[in-house]
Protein backbone atom coordinates (compact mmCIF):
# COMPACT_ATOMS: atom_id res chain seq x y z
CA UNK A 1 0.00 0.00 0.00
CA UNK A 2 3.22 2.84 0.96
CA UNK A 3 4.50 1.37 -2.08
CA UNK A 4 1.65 2.65 -4.08
CA UNK A 5 1.14 5.62 -2.54
CA UNK A 6 4.86 6.56 -3.03
CA UNK A 7 4.59 5.71 -6.59
CA UNK A 8 1.16 7.69 -7.23
CA UNK A 9 3.05 10.77 -5.41
CA UNK A 10 5.47 10.52 -7.90
CA UNK A 11 3.48 10.46 -10.74
CA UNK A 12 1.31 13.47 -9.05
CA UNK A 13 4.61 15.34 -9.17
CA UNK A 14 5.36 14.46 -12.11
CA UNK A 15 1.75 15.61 -13.95
CA UNK A 16 1.82 18.55 -11.76
CA UNK A 17 5.75 19.63 -13.11
CA UNK A 18 4.45 18.91 -16.56
CA UNK A 19 1.83 20.99 -15.99
CA UNK A 20 3.94 23.95 -14.97
CA UNK A 21 6.34 23.08 -17.97
CA UNK A 22 3.31 23.22 -20.49
CA UNK A 23 1.92 26.61 -18.77
CA UNK A 24 5.61 28.06 -19.13
CA UNK A 25 6.12 26.96 -22.92
CA UNK A 26 2.47 28.12 -23.86
CA UNK A 27 2.86 32.11 -21.51
CA UNK A 28 5.49 32.52 -25.16
CA UNK A 29 5.36 32.71 -29.14
CA UNK A 30 6.98 30.55 -31.28
CA UNK A 31 7.34 32.54 -35.10
CA UNK A 32 7.55 30.15 -37.88
CA UNK A 33 8.10 32.40 -41.37
CA UNK A 34 8.36 31.11 -44.82
CA UNK A 35 10.18 33.48 -47.06
CA UNK A 36 10.33 33.20 -50.80
CA UNK A 37 10.83 35.73 -53.69
CA UNK A 38 8.80 37.46 -55.61
CA UNK A 39 8.81 34.44 -58.21
CA UNK A 40 7.80 32.10 -55.26
CA UNK A 41 11.27 30.64 -54.71
CA UNK A 42 12.32 29.77 -51.54
CA UNK A 43 15.11 32.22 -49.95
CA UNK A 44 17.82 30.05 -48.02
CA UNK A 45 19.98 32.17 -45.65
CA UNK A 46 18.07 35.04 -45.07
CA UNK A 47 18.10 36.15 -41.08
CA UNK A 48 15.16 36.26 -39.02
CA UNK A 49 15.16 38.75 -35.61
CA UNK A 50 12.63 39.14 -33.50
CA UNK A 51 13.62 41.08 -30.47
CA UNK A 52 17.44 39.72 -29.64
CA UNK A 53 16.30 36.08 -31.32
CA UNK A 54 17.43 35.36 -34.39
CA UNK A 55 17.05 32.41 -36.63
CA UNK A 56 17.61 31.83 -40.44
CA UNK A 57 16.05 30.20 -43.10
CA UNK A 58 17.13 26.64 -44.20
CA UNK A 59 16.46 25.59 -48.35
CA UNK A 60 12.55 25.52 -47.67
CA UNK A 61 12.76 29.19 -46.77
CA UNK A 62 11.63 28.43 -43.33
CA UNK A 63 12.89 29.63 -39.51
CA UNK A 64 11.28 29.73 -36.42
CA UNK A 65 12.19 31.95 -33.79
CA UNK A 66 11.31 30.43 -29.76
CA UNK A 67 10.85 32.15 -26.74
CA UNK A 68 8.94 35.54 -27.95
CA UNK A 69 6.77 37.36 -25.99
CA UNK A 70 3.41 37.17 -27.16
CA UNK A 71 1.59 40.64 -28.63
CA UNK A 72 3.25 43.17 -31.30
CA UNK A 73 6.09 42.10 -32.41
CA UNK A 74 8.40 43.42 -35.39
CA UNK A 75 10.03 40.60 -37.31
CA UNK A 76 13.36 42.06 -39.39
CA UNK A 77 14.52 39.95 -42.52
CA UNK A 78 17.37 40.58 -44.07
CA UNK A 79 20.47 38.96 -46.21
CA UNK A 80 20.83 38.00 -50.04
CA UNK A 81 20.18 41.65 -50.77
CA UNK A 82 16.67 42.08 -48.54
CA UNK A 83 16.28 44.28 -45.66
CA UNK A 84 13.10 44.64 -44.38
CA UNK A 85 10.59 44.67 -41.63
CA UNK A 86 7.12 43.29 -40.88
CA UNK A 87 4.65 44.25 -38.11
CA UNK A 88 2.82 41.12 -36.67
CA UNK A 89 0.80 40.06 -33.31
CA UNK A 90 2.11 37.28 -32.28
CA UNK A 91 -0.22 34.96 -29.74
CA UNK A 92 0.75 32.77 -27.43
CA UNK A 93 1.86 29.25 -28.71
CA UNK A 94 2.87 29.02 -32.25
CA UNK A 95 2.89 31.60 -35.28
CA UNK A 96 2.57 31.08 -38.95
CA UNK A 97 3.38 33.65 -41.40
CA UNK A 98 4.75 33.76 -44.93
CA UNK A 99 6.59 36.73 -46.77
CA UNK A 100 7.27 37.69 -50.67
CA UNK A 101 9.79 39.76 -50.82
CA UNK A 102 11.47 42.25 -53.03
CA UNK A 103 15.24 43.53 -53.68
CA UNK A 104 16.24 45.94 -51.72
CA UNK A 105 18.60 48.53 -52.81
CA UNK A 106 20.47 51.76 -51.27
CA UNK A 107 20.76 53.54 -54.88
CA UNK A 108 23.88 55.30 -54.70
CA UNK A 109 23.53 59.07 -56.17
CA UNK A 110 25.83 59.75 -59.61
CA UNK A 111 28.04 62.13 -57.61
CA UNK A 112 29.85 59.30 -56.29
CA UNK A 113 30.92 58.23 -59.67
CA UNK A 114 34.15 59.97 -60.12
CA UNK A 115 35.51 58.01 -63.43
CA UNK A 116 33.76 55.98 -66.32
CA UNK A 117 33.01 54.69 -69.72
CA UNK A 118 29.92 54.46 -71.31
CA UNK A 119 28.25 53.10 -74.70
CA UNK A 120 24.89 54.12 -76.15
CA UNK A 121 23.08 52.00 -78.55
CA UNK A 122 20.50 53.69 -79.99
CA UNK A 123 17.88 53.47 -83.33
CA UNK A 124 18.78 55.91 -85.78
CA UNK A 125 17.12 56.62 -89.11
CA UNK A 126 19.80 54.65 -90.80
CA UNK A 127 19.69 52.09 -88.34
CA UNK A 128 21.71 51.79 -85.09
CA UNK A 129 23.86 54.59 -83.78
CA UNK A 130 26.29 54.14 -81.29
CA UNK A 131 28.73 56.48 -79.25
CA UNK A 132 31.33 55.44 -76.74
CA UNK A 133 32.55 57.97 -74.32
CA UNK A 134 35.12 58.12 -71.26
CA UNK A 135 34.12 60.67 -68.35
CA UNK A 136 36.85 61.86 -65.26
CA UNK A 137 35.26 64.35 -63.25
CA UNK A 138 37.29 67.28 -63.32
CA UNK A 139 38.93 66.93 -66.25
CA UNK A 140 36.76 66.13 -69.22
CA UNK A 141 35.13 63.30 -71.48
CA UNK A 142 35.83 62.06 -75.20
CA UNK A 143 33.61 60.66 -77.33
CA UNK A 144 34.06 58.64 -79.90
CA UNK A 145 30.99 58.93 -82.39
CA UNK A 146 29.42 57.43 -85.97
CA UNK A 147 32.41 56.99 -88.62
CA UNK A 148 34.95 57.04 -85.60
CA UNK A 149 34.65 60.72 -85.28
CA UNK A 150 36.18 61.58 -82.17
CA UNK A 151 35.33 64.65 -79.59
CA UNK A 152 37.49 65.45 -76.50
CA UNK A 153 36.32 67.75 -74.45
CA UNK A 154 38.60 69.38 -71.54
CA UNK A 155 36.82 72.37 -69.83
CA UNK A 156 36.30 75.61 -71.86
CA UNK A 157 38.72 73.86 -75.11
CA UNK A 158 37.23 71.29 -77.15
CA UNK A 159 39.29 68.65 -79.93
CA UNK A 160 37.76 67.51 -82.50
CA UNK A 161 38.74 64.80 -85.14
CA UNK A 162 36.68 64.34 -88.26
CA UNK A 163 37.56 60.49 -88.85
CA UNK A 164 40.30 57.86 -89.47
CA UNK A 165 43.33 59.73 -90.96
CA UNK A 166 42.22 63.28 -90.29
CA UNK A 167 43.96 65.85 -88.20
CA UNK A 168 42.75 66.72 -85.18
CA UNK A 169 41.84 70.22 -84.50
CA UNK A 170 41.59 72.17 -81.41
CA UNK A 171 38.66 75.10 -80.38
CA UNK A 172 39.63 77.56 -77.33
CA UNK A 173 36.55 79.19 -76.18
CA UNK A 174 34.13 76.39 -76.23
CA UNK A 175 32.87 76.46 -73.02
CA UNK A 176 29.26 76.41 -74.61
CA UNK A 177 30.26 72.75 -75.39
CA UNK A 178 29.79 71.48 -71.94
CA UNK A 179 27.02 70.30 -73.04
CA UNK A 180 28.60 66.61 -73.65
CA UNK A 181 29.17 66.25 -70.43
CA UNK A 182 26.33 67.56 -69.11
CA UNK A 183 24.43 65.70 -71.11
CA UNK A 184 25.77 62.60 -69.72
CA UNK A 185 25.29 63.05 -66.40
CA UNK A 186 21.94 64.58 -67.16
CA UNK A 187 21.30 60.91 -68.68
CA UNK A 188 22.40 58.74 -65.75
CA UNK A 189 20.74 60.80 -63.42
CA UNK A 190 17.37 60.30 -65.03
CA UNK A 191 17.26 56.60 -65.53
CA UNK A 192 18.48 56.46 -62.12
CA UNK A 193 16.00 58.73 -60.86
CA UNK A 194 13.31 56.63 -62.87
CA UNK A 195 14.48 53.57 -61.05
CA UNK A 196 13.84 54.83 -57.98
CA UNK A 197 10.11 55.98 -59.05
CA UNK A 198 9.35 52.56 -60.54
CA UNK A 199 10.61 50.77 -57.31
CA UNK A 200 8.50 53.06 -55.53
CA UNK A 201 5.83 51.23 -57.48
CA UNK A 202 6.59 47.73 -56.77
CA UNK A 203 2.95 45.60 -56.12
CA UNK A 204 1.28 48.87 -57.79
CA UNK A 205 -1.38 46.37 -60.07
CA UNK A 206 -0.87 49.22 -62.93
CA UNK A 207 3.07 48.69 -63.14
CA UNK A 208 3.90 44.75 -64.24
CA UNK A 209 7.25 44.95 -62.79
CA UNK A 210 9.36 43.16 -60.55
CA UNK A 211 13.09 42.05 -59.86
CA UNK A 212 15.08 38.90 -61.02
CA UNK A 213 18.20 38.11 -59.89
CA UNK A 214 21.86 37.15 -60.95
CA UNK A 215 22.21 38.07 -64.07
CA UNK A 216 25.53 39.74 -65.62
CA UNK A 217 26.54 42.96 -67.42
CA UNK A 218 29.51 44.56 -68.63
CA UNK A 219 31.61 42.36 -66.31
CA UNK A 220 29.25 42.66 -62.83
CA UNK A 221 27.06 40.82 -60.75
CA UNK A 222 23.72 42.21 -61.65
CA UNK A 223 20.23 42.71 -59.87
CA UNK A 224 17.78 43.46 -63.15
CA UNK A 225 15.00 45.47 -62.49
CA UNK A 226 12.48 45.05 -65.00
CA UNK A 227 8.83 47.11 -66.09
CA UNK A 228 6.47 46.12 -68.82
CA UNK A 229 3.72 48.79 -69.42
CA UNK A 230 1.07 49.76 -71.51
CA UNK A 231 -1.22 52.91 -72.46
CA UNK A 232 -3.85 53.81 -75.38
CA UNK A 233 -0.84 53.89 -77.71
CA UNK A 234 2.10 52.18 -77.42
CA UNK A 235 3.33 49.82 -75.32
CA UNK A 236 7.32 48.77 -74.13
CA UNK A 237 9.72 47.86 -71.10
CA UNK A 238 11.95 49.71 -69.21
CA UNK A 239 14.98 47.28 -67.50
CA UNK A 240 17.69 48.38 -65.04
CA UNK A 241 21.01 46.30 -64.20
CA UNK A 242 22.00 47.02 -60.41
CA UNK A 243 25.48 46.11 -59.36
CA UNK A 244 24.85 44.13 -56.43
CA UNK A 245 28.26 43.09 -55.17
CA UNK A 246 31.49 44.81 -54.70
CA UNK A 247 33.00 48.46 -54.84
CA UNK A 248 30.69 49.23 -57.11
CA UNK A 249 27.47 48.13 -55.40
CA UNK A 250 23.80 50.10 -56.12
CA UNK A 251 25.49 51.78 -59.17
CA UNK A 252 23.28 51.33 -62.23
CA UNK A 253 25.60 49.61 -65.10
CA UNK A 254 22.97 49.01 -67.74
CA UNK A 255 19.51 50.43 -68.62
CA UNK A 256 17.48 50.20 -71.50
CA UNK A 257 14.19 51.18 -72.67
CA UNK A 258 12.11 49.29 -75.64
CA UNK A 259 9.35 51.27 -77.06
CA UNK A 260 7.01 49.45 -79.49
CA UNK A 261 7.28 50.81 -83.26
CA UNK A 262 11.07 52.88 -82.12
CA UNK A 263 13.22 49.99 -81.30
CA UNK A 264 15.56 49.67 -78.26
CA UNK A 265 17.94 51.85 -76.42
CA UNK A 266 20.63 50.80 -74.31
CA UNK A 267 22.69 52.79 -72.50
CA UNK A 268 25.65 50.86 -70.73
CA UNK A 269 28.41 52.35 -67.76
CA UNK A 270 31.70 50.09 -67.02
CA UNK A 271 34.83 50.87 -65.90
CA UNK A 272 33.21 52.45 -62.89
CA UNK A 273 35.40 54.51 -60.79
CA UNK A 274 38.26 53.09 -62.31
CA UNK A 275 41.59 55.11 -63.19
CA UNK A 276 40.86 56.39 -66.39
CA UNK A 277 42.09 59.48 -67.88
CA UNK A 278 40.95 62.39 -70.80
CA UNK A 279 44.12 64.25 -72.07
CA UNK A 280 44.69 66.77 -74.94
CA UNK A 281 45.15 64.32 -78.10
CA UNK A 282 47.64 67.43 -79.55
Amino acid sequence: MQTRRAAFGVLLVAVLLLSVISTACSSTAAIKVTVKDMAGTALDGITVTVGDKTATTDASGQATVKGVAPGQVTIKLAGGGYDTEKTETAQKGNNEFTYQLSQSFAFRDFAEIDAFRMKVAAPGPDGPVEVEGTFVRGAGTHWIMESDVEIVHLGDVVYFKAGPGQNWERFAGMGQMNFFTEALMGMANQFMGELQAFDAHLGDDSIQAQWQRNEEANGYDCNVFTVNWSDNSNSGSYTVYVIAQGDAKGFVTRSQWSIEGFGNTTYDVYDINADLTVEAPI
